[in-house]
C-alpha cells in the first residue's frame, strides 16, 4: 500500500456535544499483514496557520484529539512514514491531545519507521498534566506498552515550534516518546528538536525533548535546543525543561544507549512566573535498568533573573543503578 503526494488541509472539526477526532492520515487493518509506505504528503499547510483545526473548547461526551498520522494496525506489519510534512495544526479543546505522529501498533511485532519528516507549528490548548505519550502535545509517539517485539526507527526528523497556549495547568510537551516493551528495539537517531514553548504560569509545566518511557532504545546523534524560541528569544515563564530523559516508567530490565547527542538549554527564568522551584536538565534519569550514557554534550546555560532561585543541571540522576556514564561534556548553571 502506497500513500504518497497528498495534501490534507483546510479541515475544521469540533462540537460541544460529542467528541471530535481529526486525523490527517489513518492507517488501519483487520487480519491482513501489510507493507505500507506513506511518503511525501503534506498534512496541514507549510505556511497557513490552523489548517487542521479542532475548534470547540470542550464537549460533554467522548474524547477529542488531533493526530497528523495515526498507525492503528491490529496485525504486525511494516509501516514507513517518511519524508512527510505535518504543520500548522491547532486544537482549541482544553482536554484534547495533539500528536504529530502516533504509532500505536498491534500487541505483537511489526517494523515501523518514522524518518525525515518535518513537524512544526503545532498548538495545543490542553490543560492536562499527563506526561510522556499521554501528554497534551507530542511530536512523535512510537509504540505502546503492550507491543511485544516491535522494531521502531525514528531518524532524521525535525520537530520544532510546538506550543501549549493553555494559560493554566501543569501542561506537557514532549518531542519524541519511546514506549514499547522490553523485547522491543528502538532507534532514535539524528533528530533535531527545538523551540518548544508554553503560555502557562505553572512552573511544574514540562517541556521535554526525547523521553524513554519504556523499551530498549539507542538514542544517538540527536540535537535538542530548549529555553529559547525560533527567534532566539528566551521563552517566558519557568517550565521544567528536559533534553533527554529516561523516566520512571522504564522497567529495570531495559537496556538503553545514549550516545553522541548534543543538548543545549538556554534563556532566562522570569520571576514573574514564580520560578523559585523550577528545575531544568539537559539529561535526566529517573529509572533503573542498564544504561550507557557516553560522549554526549549536556550544556545547560539557563540563568535566573533577579531574585529567582531556580536550579539548572547538566545531568540529574534520581537513580544510578546500572548506569555507565563516561566521556560526556557537562555544563550546569
Amino acid at each position: 500500500v502506497n500513500v504518497s503526494n497528498n495534501i490534507v488541509s483546510g479541515i475544521t472539526a469540533g462540537g460541544t456535544t460529542y467528541g471530535s477526532e481529526l486525523y490527517g492520515i489513518d492507517v488501519t487493518n483487520g487480519a491482513a499483514t501489510l507493507t505500507v509506505n506513506v511518503t511525501n504528503n503534506l498534512i496541514g499547510d507549510s505556511t497557513l496557520a490552523n489548517s487542521l483545526l479542532l475548534n470547540s473548547a470542550s464537549n460533554t461526551g467522548g474524547s477529542s484529539r488531533i493526530l497528523g498520522f495515526y498507525n492503528n494496525l491490529s496485525t504486525p506489519s511494516i509501516v514507513n512514514f517518511n519524508n512527510n510534512t505535518i504543520a500548522n495544526l491547532l486544537s482549541n479543546h482544553t482536554t484534547a491531545t495533539v500528536k504529530g505522529v502516533l504509532v500505536s501498533g498491534p500487541s505483537t511485532g511489526g517494523t515501523y519507521t518514522v524518518n525525515n519528516n518535518l513537524i512544526y507549528n503545532i498548538v495545543s490548548s490542553s490543560t492536562s498534566s499527563a506526561t510522556g505519550g499521554g501528554a497534551g502535545l507530542n511530536g512523535i509517539v512510537m509504540g505502546n506498552y503492550t507491543s511485544t517485539g516491535a522494531i521502531t526507527t525514528t531518524t532524521g526528523n525535525r520537530i520544532h515550534s510546538l506550543v501549549s497556549k493553555a494559560t493554566s495547568g501543569a501542561v506537557s510537551i514532549v518531542g519524541i516518546v519511546i514506549r514499547t516493551t522490553t523485547t522491543g528495539t528502538n532507534i532514535v537517531n539524528s533528530n533535531f528538536i527545538h523551540s518548544f514553548n508554553t503560555a502557562t504560569q505553572n512552573d511544574t509545566a514540562l517541556i521535554s525533548g526525547i523521553d524513554i518511557s519504556d523499551g530498549n532504545a539507542s538514542v544517538v546523534n540527536n540535537m535538542i535546543r530548549f529555553g529559547i524560541d525560533s527567534t532566539g528569544t528566551s521563552i517566558a515563564g519557568a517550565p521544567t525543561l528536559r533534553g533527554i530523559a529516561k523516566t520512571g516508567l522504564a522497567v529495570t530490565t531495559n537496556t538503553n544507549n545514549v550516545l553522541f547527542n548534543t543538548v543545549y538549554i538556554g534563556g532566562e527564568v522570569n520571576n514573574t512566573f514564580g520560578g523559585d522551584t523550577n528545575r531544568t536538565y539537559a539529561f535526566y534519569r529517573n529509572g533503573t535498568g542498564t544504561d550507557t550514557v557516553v560522549n554526549n554534550i549536556f550544556y545547560n546555560a539557563r540563568t535566573n533573573n533577579t531574585a529567582v532561585l531556580a536550579k539548572h543541571f547538566g545531568v540529574a540522576l534520581t537513580a544510578n543503578t546500572g548506569l555507565k556514564m563516561d566521556y560526556n561534556l557537562l555544563k550546569g548553571d
